[in-house]
């Protein structure tokens, strides 16, 4: 679909809106945003942390930038808002008009932002990618951007449905392209691990900055509260059991922390 000149006005005051919103209430950051290139088919592949990503990711680039959106949010006015800011809608369910369009789209020259985890992550990390919006790449032969965003989740929680804390810090972290050449000559599999490392990466150098320190500490108290909580509740279905184990020696909690040894 031919995008009007209504469409670009909205677009580019929505965006501009937008990022003044993130300076200001979320004090926003966009590292390495000039290694995306202007022109050309583009893949943009990022972590999926809250509704505030789709602009995160857009928010860098100096191009406009299209990104797949739920199918039942493209209804009357907030529909056609919606493809105004570049927006298509995609059927979880059936995705193959969803896949269709972004095709169209990398053909025509455009770029493309995708969440590969599918949907926004429960508690602010990254987890597995579903290799079928991957294999666009190299079923159009585009370059892929990684990108990593930080923050996104402390800002509004995805448990939290919505509800948005403010003046926290959020960021997005651009890699250099990988170029078609790679992009053809790994296989699906090979292809997906690059991209995730180059994703986890980012996350790593930007967990390294002072206002993001904490959260993976954050994240690990977290994930230990929700196993405790859980641990609770089954003691408390099996009392008898409960008391078998009591004198079991406790596991430490496992981390996954990772060090990147290059710099961003």
């Amino acid at each position: 679909m031919k995008r009007t000149f209504i469409d670009q006005i909205v677009y580019y005051f929505s965006r501009r809106t937008a990022l003044l919103f993130f300076y200001i209430f979320l004090r926003g950051k966009f590292y390495n945003w000039r290694k995306v290139p202007e022109e050309g088919r583009l893949i943009i592949v990022s972590n999926h942390q809250s509704y505030l990503d789709p602009p995160l990711v857009g928010g860098g680039p100096r191009r406009q930038v299209g990104f797949m959106a739920k199918e039942s949010l493209f209804r009357g006015f907030i529909g056609w808002f919606f493809r105004a800011l570049n927006a298509f809608p995609v059927d979880r369910e059936k995705p193959v008009g969803g896949i269709k369009e972004a095709l169209r789209r990398l053909k025509n020259e455009e770029c493309v932002a995708l969440f590969p985890e599918g949907s926004r992550s429960p508690d602010g990390e990254l987890h597995d990618f579903m290799p079928g919006l991957i294999l666009l790449a190299q079923k159009t032969k585009s370059p892929i951007v990684p990108a990593a965003i930080e923050g996104a989740f402390d800002a509004m929680p995805r448990h939290e449905h919505g509800k948005m804390h403010l003046f926290r810090k959020v960021a997005v972290l651009y890699s250099d392209p990988i170029p078609v050449e790679t992009v053809m000559s790994l296989s699906p599999d090979e292809l997906l691990k690059l991209v995730r490392q180059r994703i986890t990466e980012n996350l790593n150098e930007l967990r390294k900055l002072p206002a993001f320190r904490n959260i993976k500490k954050q994240i690990e108290i977290t994930k230990e509260a929700e196993t405790s909580q859980g641990s609770d509740e089954h003691a408390q279905q099996d009392p008898q059991q409960m008391t078998e184990n009591h004198n079991e020696p406790q596991k430490e909690p496992e981390c996954s922390n990772t060090e990147n040894q290059d710099k961003a």
